[in-house]
């Protein structure tokens, strides 16, 4: 279970990166529409927290529940353990935030994005 966590808080320190990136970008691109805001920014580094906290009770949930099932003799592989909270992560929160970045950067940069057929 001490490498899971470890584990755990290698992908949250990668959502932390990306969540902040998200907001800095953010920031840029409302300084140029409507002005600097602190309470935008407030708001994002509110969110930084929140989501870590909910990033880190999923985790717990999925980490706790094998020990559970232990006691009425369900087995659960460590490997699924792991499995579940990788997909459930990276496909969530790192294709959100990766996409929101990619989209700030497209918007700062000026670039039109092309619809494919």
């Amino acid at each position: 279970m001490f490498e899971n966590l470890i584990t755990i808080l290698m992908l949250l320190g990668i959502l932390i990166v990306l969540n902040i990136s998200n907001i800095f970008l953010g920031v840029v691109i409302g300084s140029k529409q409507e002005g600097f805001s602190w309470k935008k920014l407030g708001e994002g580094i509110l969110k930084i927290f929140l989501f870590s906290f909910a990033f880190m009770a999923f985790c717990f949930c999925v980490e706790v529940t094998p020990i559970i099932l232990g006691r009425i003799d369900i087995i659960v592989p460590t490997d699924i353990v792991s499995l579940v909270e990788i997909i459930g992560i990276t496909t969530t929160a790192y294709k959100k935030y990766v996409k929101d970045c990619y989209e700030k950067i497209y918007t700062i940069l000026d670039i039109k994005k092309e619809k494919r057929k």
